[in-house]
């Protein structure tokens, strides 16, 4: 072969392996970024959602949480079809246990679970609701009883989550809005602080809200709700970011 054709060859061939070697790179760089980024999965009941103070459809601390993502350019994907505003702890247990497709049916919840890297979850709110709804009147024993089986629930219900997911649980405090000394409120307490008792366990984090309910002038539009307006679901949206940048 020639000498001028031969170094023509090598020459090609030095190219070619630069390119290869760039789109490697590339490849490589762009491949990595997306195993990086966050898959985010929301559940959960009306603060899931984030009903307003009239209890409609609002703008809620997950909405907030994907933004950020979103504009960070750090957002996979976002599960928001395992939200339901009448969702209690049975349910949600009931929804992974029967592997539930999404609003929209396209995905089950346990892939989902399964492919989500981050997970907040606010529930346990209606199981006060619908249980107090079944007895005509409050015992101290129908408490202790109702207590004894919110709590219990709340624990199976992450043990189910935790069959699928293993990355850290966010779960929202609920700000208590119940009035003093009812049976309500204390019945929330005893949820918050077992969610609180929880997150001592690994890859469990309780996110405080208390200055919601120091400020719920600021916070709540109605006073007849425990709902939230967009300032209070914003907060929990900071509190969230903050434990999860510590």
């Amino acid at each position: 072969m020639p000498l001028v054709l031969l170094l023509k060859v090598k020459e090609h061939q030095k190219l070619i392996v630069f390119v290869i070697t760039c789109l490697s790179i590339y490849f490589i760089y762009n491949y990595s970024g997306e195993q990086n980024k966050i898959t985010y999965i929301t559940l959960g009941d009306g603060y899931a959602e984030g009903l307003n103070s009239y209890q409609q459809p609002s703008y809620g601390y997950s909405d907030y949480l994907k933004d950020y993502y979103e504009e960070r350019d750090e957002l996979k994907f976002y599960y928001d079809g395992y939200t339901n505003k009448e969702m209690t702890l049975k349910d949600l247990k009931k929804d992974i246990e029967l592997n539930t497709r999404e609003k929209d049916e396209h995905t089950s919840i346990k892939e989902a679970l399964r492919e989500s890297n981050l997970l907040t979850m606010s529930v346990g709110l209606n199981d006060i609701r619908h249980k107090l709804s079944e007895c005509d009147q409050i015992t101290q024993n129908d408490e202790k009883r109702i207590e004894k089986e919110i709590t219990n629930q709340a624990e199976e219900t992450i043990k189910e989550i935790r069959k699928y997911y293993k990355y850290d649980i966010y779960i929202i405090e609920y700000p208590n809005l119940y009035p003093q000394n009812s049976v309500e409120r204390r019945l929330l307490t005893k949820l918050n602080n077992k969610y609180r008792s929880l997150s001592k366990e690994k890859h469990t984090v309780f996110v405080e809200n208390s200055e919601i309910e120091k400020n719920r002038e600021k916070y709540v539009e109605n006073s007849k709700t425990i709902y939230l307006n967009s300032f209070g679901y914003k907060k929990i949206f900071e509190n969230i970011k903050a434990n999860i940048e510590k």
